[in-house]
C-alpha cells in the first residue's frame, strides 16, 4: 500500500517532461512554393496543432519535428477561366515534411503536372483511368472548372491510319 503514490508520482513526471520537451523545442521554417499557381497546404504534427501554409506567404516559423499533409489545394487561371485541383493524397516526396532548427524546408508541389494512366483487366473487360501527379509526386483528385466539377475526359482509339477504332467517355468513381 506504501508504494501506490509511486504511480501518480511518476505520471505527474512524465507530464511535465513532455510538456518542457514540447514548449522548448527549437524552432525551424518552412515554405510552400507552387511556381505559376496559387497553393496552400495543411501540416499537422505529432505534438503541434496543425499550420496552413500559403504560397504568397514568407516562411512559416513552427516547431522542430515531421508533419505529415493533410490536404493540398492549387488554384490557376487560363485565360478567363480558374481551375482549382485537390488532393488529399497519396504524397510522393511530401509524406513527411522534417523541419529541422534554424533551417528553412521548402515544400514544392504542383506543376509541371502529369497524367498517370491506370490500366486493370478483367477477363475480357478493361478499365482505364488516369491521375494527375504533381512534381513532388502527390496525386490529385479533383478538378474543378470556375466552381464546378469538370466534365469526364473523352477517350478515342484510334489505329496507325487515323481510323477511330473506339471512343468513349471517362466515367468519375
Amino acid at each position: 500500500m506504501k508504494k501506490l503514490w509511486l504511480l501518480p508520482v511518476l505520471v505527474i513526471v512524465f507530464i511535465g517532461i513532455m510538456l518542457v520537451y514540447t514548449f522548448t523545442r527549437p524552432d525551424g521554417y518552412v515554405r510552400l512554393e507552387t511556381p505559376g499557381v496559387q497553393g496552400s497546404i495543411s501540416l499537422h504534427g505529432n505534438w503541434s496543432r496543425g499550420i496552413t501554409l500559403t504560397s504568397e506567404a514568407e516562411p512559416q516559423t513552427v516547431r522542430c519535428g515531421t508533419y505529415q499533409p493533410r490536404q493540398l489545394d492549387l488554384l490557376a487561371k487560363q485565360g478567363v477561366d480558374w481551375y482549382r485541383l485537390y488532393s488529399s493524397g497519396p504524397w510522393g516526396q511530401l509524406g513527411e515534411v522534417e523541419v529541422k532548427p534554424e533551417e528553412t524546408t521548402v515544400l514544392q508541389p504542383g506543376p509541371p503536372l502529369t497524367l498517370k494512366a491506370d490500366v486493370n483487366r478483367r477477363g475480357r473487360k478493361v478499365s482505364v483511368g488516369f491521375t494527375i501527379v504533381g512534381r513532388a509526386g502527390e496525386e490529385y483528385e479533383t478538378v474543378v472548372k470556375n466552381g464546378k466539377r469538370t466534365p469526364a475526359p473523352m477517350v478515342k482509339i484510334v489505329d496507325d491510319k487515323g481510323n477511330t477504332l473506339a471512343s468513349g467517355k471517362f466515367e468519375y468513381g
